[in-house]
């Protein structure tokens, strides 16, 4: 039985591909908006970033010496007191040229995707000739903006792999379209359009980036020949962070500890709504992200909230629903067939007994948070993982 482990983080590999990956991706986004301001007349058609003048070319690239190199610690901490981060300021006073709509999305889908790596080699094998990699996201608007950030996202990681001296085959990345919501007949287009798209992309013999809402929308001949199925992790404070690094720092260094002493809990993050993070992104500097981010996350009432590590239950309990949690959130992520979730749980005793804070608290994760109410509180039916409180 497959388990979901603890949100993850980027291993030191996923890293240091990332942080590059970011960059580029950053670079190709200033130097889009400088291009299209040398041609106002045709903007739909942003020239080759090397006709652009050398000056603007030197200041995407630019990475000036942190005020912070400068300061004593008293001063340092009196610059974050007020919301300016002194390691992302230039010693020489040199303003950052911010991008004014930071490309967030792609930014995000970098990070995610290489965050299901741990190696080099694992990344390497996803864009090898002939392999078959599933990615799933249940939800089918994130899906689609995954896909979207396919279209720069691939070839920033194709200039990274080529820096590095790695080989790059662009993979193909079929996506299915449904969200379980609509007719049987459109439901059945759905998965023959995805079917098709899939068998298309395998003939080819290129590697196969599918993004799917569980490991069954695969046809049987990618089931077959795929490599890794893995379920997308969420946003992180460590993805955050990183973001931060290209988007809000002139030097490439930022107050990382100071950072993170004020951004929410990753369950919040991770079901925070594009535009709400990019909203926080308008901010002038990491600190003021942050400190929005912080905002936004008391303001929508999201907390970490109650855990099961809080209350006092029995052993036998505790286990029974520690279990049921882990396969809901496998369920929701597609690596654990609904055969395979465990049957539901009663729990009964006299009033105040702290029987309904047992649950709505215990499941502390964004996978679980992204089940309807019904499967998270209900009463003692047929329906397979439920857990009745009353």
């Amino acid at each position: 039985m497959l388990r979901l482990s603890p949100t993850p983080s980027l291993s030191s590999s996923s890293l240091y591909f990332a942080r590059a990956v970011l960059e580029e991706l950053a670079r190709a986004d200033i130097l889009r908006v400088l291009g299209q301001s040398h041609h106002k007349r045709d903007i739909a058609l942003p020239p080759d970033p090397e006709s652009l003048p050398l000056g603007d070319r030197l200041a995407a690239d630019y990475r000036g010496m942190p005020l912070a190199s400068s300061l004593g610690a008293e001063d340092i901490a009196f610059h974050i007191t007020r919301g300016v981060d002194p390691w992302a300021e230039d010693l020489h006073g040199r303003p950052h040229r911010r991008m004014s709509r930071p490309p967030l999305r792609d930014m995000q889908a970098a990070l995610r995707i290489l965050a299901l790596v741990t190696t080099s080699e694992e990344l390497a094998r996803i864009v090898t000739p002939g392999t078959v990699t599933t990615v799933i996201i249940p939800s089918s608007h994130e899906r689609e903006l995954v896909w979207r950030a396919m279209t720069d996202l691939l070839p920033a990681l194709a200039t990274v792999f080529r820096a590095r001296g790695m080989d790059w085959t662009r993979p193909e990345t079929p996506v299915y379209g449904s969200d379980g919501s609509g007719s049987k007949s459109d439901e059945a287009r759905n998965a023959a359009r995805f079917a098709e798209n899939v068998e298309a992309a395998i003939a080819k013999g290129a590697p196969v980036l599918a993004l799917a809402s569980h490991r069954h929308d695969m046809p049987d001949v990618g089931q077959v020949l795929c490599d890794m199925t893995m379920p997308l992790p969420p946003l992180t404070r460590q993805m955050v962070v990183e973001m931060l690094r290209v988007t809000h720092s002139v030097t490439g260094q930022i107050a990382e500890d100071a950072i993170l002493g004020r951004l929410p809990v990753d369950c919040v993050l991770a079901s925070l709504h594009p535009s709400l993070l990019a909203h926080a992104f308008a901010a002038t500097s990491t600190l003021r992200v942050a400190d929005r981010l912080a905002a936004i996350s008391e303001r929508s009432g999201t907390r970490s909230g109650t855990t099961l590590d809080d209350i006092a239950l029995p052993a036998a309990v505790r286990d029974d629903l520690s279990r049921i949690l882990d396969d809901l959130a496998a369920w929701n992520s597609g690596t654990l067939d609904w055969s395979e979730v465990s049957a539901s749980i009663m729990l009964h005793g006299a009033r105040a007994t702290a029987r309904p804070c047992s649950l709505p608290g215990s499941p502390d994760r964004p996978e679980f948070r992204s089940l309807p109410r019904a499967m998270r509180i209900a009463s003692a039916t047929d329906i397979k993982a439920t857990i009745c409180v009353q």
